[in-house]
């Protein structure tokens, strides 16, 4: 992968990883919708925490499907998982993130990987 994807949180659950890993195996590498940030060089994923934590570890790398829609774009309309303010707009999303990314507090693939 030539580019980071970084995680939106790092907490995942353990047995629900198990099964995704599971369902990977026989279903091969997934499609992860993303986000590139030019500004940062890397790929917000919106979804997938679990996913691309189970690549890591089966040794898989993943789609990318880019999401290209306007930033006042509510996350409820792209389908996202997770506990979200029901009127939280893609902007809102990225800027959280971003400021995760930069306090050193997401994951990245990368991360992941170790290297």
């Amino acid at each position: 992968m030539d580019h980071d994807i970084v995680l939106l949180h790092r907490h995942f659950d353990s047995d629900h990883l198990e099964a995704v890993k599971t369902q990977m195996r026989e279903m091969g590498p997934p499609a992860i919708r993303a986000i590139w940030v030019e500004v940062y060089g890397v790929w917000f994923a919106v979804e997938g925490c679990h996913r691309l934590r189970a690549c890591v570890e089966l040794g898989f790398e993943p789609t990318i499907e880019e999401i290209d829609c306007p930033l006042d774009t509510l996350t409820d309309d792209l389908g996202l998982d997770g506990d979200r303010a029901a009127d939280e707009t893609l902007e809102d999303l990225l800027r959280r993130s971003q400021t995760q990314y930069c306090q050193g507090r997401t994951v990245t693939f990368r991360d992941l990987l170790g290297s």
